[in-house]
């Protein structure tokens, strides 16, 4: 057992314990002996040694911060997290872990939504609250989670927004070539705009697109799951690709569908300019103002289910997994079940003004 001076003028109490290291820092020496007394008196009657650690909330998130970034986190994730933090830290960053209780964490989520934080984010805080607390006892601050059946603020979930083929068409029409191709990969094939703005024109064959990466903050990444997959690529949008293709001039296969104006991946602000210039008032300008670019993704998901795929099918090509697409279209599930089934080329088909072959021969 001893006392070490550190760099920072700090004072760090070092002993063992069950095989195992533990330490303690102090801002003044005359604490740090005190500490080591009571070690040593504890060791002497046989007692537990291990004492808790004062340490803030606030230094417990820093901790946990690099721990997360040790675990090799994606940069939105821990983006989300920095979102979430500013919440917590508001109300109990200063605050010792230890004294932290489940009542404290129970009045937490309505207090963060009387000052104007929305009931989805302060669940989100709350859940990010308990993971701290999780690692704080993995590291020996304190022995149990207080956020542990605490109830969190009820969260009322939009109803998601499905448009038919024949609305998407709507705000195509309202498009630059550029937009509402890429509105067609997205509503035709179901590629979150990330995989979208990823797709090299070697990824599209015949009567696939291959889905194997992502674009997030200008840099290339693995999809949301990191599994590669197949959509079937369905001949309205292969001739819309084609189309796109020869207006820009033939590129090879290296070569991104949908780069930015210097030939490169789209940055995260590039998208939302996107967005907002573009997309936004293109759905407005259609009639429907709530629309969003993964509203066009929850079209081809109703699209296929339309069609009578299977639920395990119809995950594959959406990149989920069975349970997250049961959950996330529980409504357009129940909506198709028993239903007549339709054809998506024809659908996309009528919805353009144009006839189905089997009307033509008909």
């Amino acid at each position: 057992m001893s006392i070490q001076k550190l760099h920072t003028g700090r004072y760090y109490v070092r002993w063992n314990e069950g095989g195992k290291k533990r330490g303690r820092t102090f801002d003044r020496r005359r604490d740090a002996e005190k500490f080591e007394a009571e070690v040593r008196r504890r060791r002497a009657m046989g007692g537990l040694v291990i004492i808790p650690e004062r340490v803030s909330l606030s230094e417990l998130h820093e901790r946990y911060i690099a721990f997360l970034k040790d675990k090799g986190r994606e940069k939105n994730t821990m983006d989300g997290y920095a979102a979430m933090w500013k919440h917590l830290d508001k109300e109990l960053g200063h605050a010792p872990v230890h004294e932290i209780t489940p009542a404290t964490v129970e009045a937490l989520g309505p207090k963060m939504i009387r000052k104007g934080v929305g009931a989805t984010s302060a669940c989100k805080a709350l859940g990010m609250l308990s993971a701290m607390m999780n690692r704080a006892i993995v590291w020996g601050y304190i022995d149990r989670n207080p956020c542990q059946h605490v109830e969190r603020p009820k969260v009322t979930r939009k109803r998601q927004i499905v448009l038919s083929p024949s609305e998407v068409e709507t705000i195509r029409s309202k498009m630059s070539h550029r937009d509402r191709t890429l509105v067609s990969v997205l509503s035709l094939a179901g590629l979150r705009p990330g995989e979208a703005l990823a797709l090299r024109w070697g990824d599209i064959s015949d009567r696939t697109i291959r889905v194997d990466r992502a674009v997030a903050h200008g840099q290339l990444k693995s999809t949301k799951n990191e599994k590669d997959r197949s959509v079937r690529l369905l001949p309205s949008l292969k001739q819309d690709l084609l189309e796109w293709k020869l207006a820009s001039g033939r590129p090879g296969d290296s070569r991104l569908v949908f780069p930015n104006g210097r030939g490169g991946l789209w940055t995260d602000a590039k998208f939302r300019n996107w967005r907002t210039k573009y997309f936004d008032p293109a759905a407005k300008a259609a009639g429907f103002p709530d629309a969003t670019p993964y509203t066009m993704r929850h079209s081809f998901a109703s699209l296929l289910l339309a069609s009578g795929a299977g639920l395990p099918e119809t995950a594959y090509e959406m990149g989920h997994t069975v349970g997250v697409l049961t959950s996330t279209y529980a409504h357009a599930i129940a909506e198709f079940r028993g239903g007549g089934q339709i054809d998506p080329e024809t659908t996309v088909g009528i919805a353009r003004g144009r006839e189905s072959s089997a009307e033509k021969t008909g």
